[in-house]
């Protein structure tokens, strides 16, 4: 069996080693590899699901053919109790990309996100009957909101910054992205506001890393120029945010990739102990500053953070390749398509 073992750059961080558990050829219908990386994804017992997503696909029109964004409705079944198979494909009940995915146990949840003419005020639960996935609306926001992120608290849903309310037309608009933060919950359906988040995340808020650990959030802003963010990309400024006191505090700034200049962005993170994050899949630009307007080709990262010591700890050897990771207690699980395959890879937290 092939393994992959990560080797950090500094000591003193979590270990990760990642381990082949299967493949299949990519299903019929996928709109583009793309709708890897766009797509929506939970696990439930031996089941991950993927949702939604987009590509480009071809469109032909007045004798040209253009490249045209497509939405995505489908929704994905894979059974990974015995490597990785595709037990069904079938129809979400709409199309849509970005949607915020809140998992507990034996449930999924999908959270606003955008579909061909609007952001969604939706919010669908996902749970299995046996391989069958039975699919309810539970709920909306008393507004449309998009890429932003969310955590599930209990029966709260943490909602930071992201679009409100904003008209499909504004696009990547910066305007249309707000600071605002709020709490809805899930019994009661009653939104209330909380405090604001310390700086606005620009498209798309979900792509940049953040994690809950110790009764907090912790968010990486790891802006680059194209977006009018981080001017100075060789360090990244660590956010926490209580739960309990509705407060935000900046942990300190930290030097990143032993102080390489680059660009933190769209990473998933996920706490593996009392102290460490790791942030996997995240895109990294070297030397960004000298380059613009012509950026380097993206690099693929892993990295573990330890918030005691905020210090970095680079993973060696990460599949160099943009991927959904999904975690299931102490596993996690990476899904990615390359050769017209849809491979799965599993590490174990140590």
């Amino acid at each position: 069996m092939k393994k992959i073992f990560l080797l950090l750059a500094f000591t003193g961080c979590a270990s990760l080693e990642w381990e082949y558990a299967g493949s299949v050829d990519i299903p019929s219908g996928m709109i583009d590899l793309c709708v890897i990386s766009d797509s929506s994804i939970g696990i439930i017992g031996e089941y991950i699901v993927t949702v939604g997503g987009g590509g480009y696909a071809e469109s032909n029109a007045g004798g040209k053919t253009y490249l045209v964004y497509e939405y995505s409705s489908d929704m994905f079944v894979y059974n990974i109790s015995k490597g990785l198979e595709l037990s069904l494909q079938t129809n979400f009940p709409v199309k849509t990309e970005g949607a915020v995915v809140l998992q507990s146990d034996n449930e999924i949840l999908l959270v606003g996100g955008r579909s061909a003419n609007e952001d969604l005020k939706s919010i669908y639960s996902i749970t299995m009957d046996g391989a069958v996935p039975i699919v309810k609306e539970i709920a909306a926001l008393p507004f449309a909101w998009s890429s932003g992120t969310a955590v599930l608290v209990g029966r709260d849903i943490y909602l930071f910054s992201g679009r409100k309310d904003a008209e499909r037309k504004d696009g990547m608009n910066f305007k249309s992205y707000t600071r605002n933060s709020w709490v809805f919950n899930l019994d009661t359906q009653q939104v209330r506001a909380i405090a604001d988040m310390p700086f606005t995340f620009y498209p798309y808020v979900s792509c940049f890393p953040h994690a809950v650990l110790g009764g907090g959030f912790y968010v990486f802003d790891g802006f680059d120029i194209f977006h009018g963010g981080n001017h100075e990309p060789e360090s990244v400024s660590v956010y926490r945010y209580d739960f309990e006191d509705d407060t935000w505090s900046k942990v300190k700034d930290s030097a990143v990739f032993n102080s390489r200049k680059g660009v933190l962005r769209c990473g998933k993170a996920f706490a593996v102990n009392d102290k460490d994050i790791a942030i996997l899949g995240l895109k990294y630009f070297d030397n960004i500053k000298s380059s613009y307007p012509n950026p380097p080709p993206l690099n693929m990262r892993q990295m573990i953070y330890n918030t005691a010591r905020n210090k970095w700890g680079r993973v060696r050897n990460a599949p160099p390749a943009e991927a959904l990771y999904v975690k299931q207690g102490d596993n996690i699980w990476m899904l990615y398509a390359d050769k017209g395959r849809i491979n799965l890879q599993k590490t174990t937290i140590k």
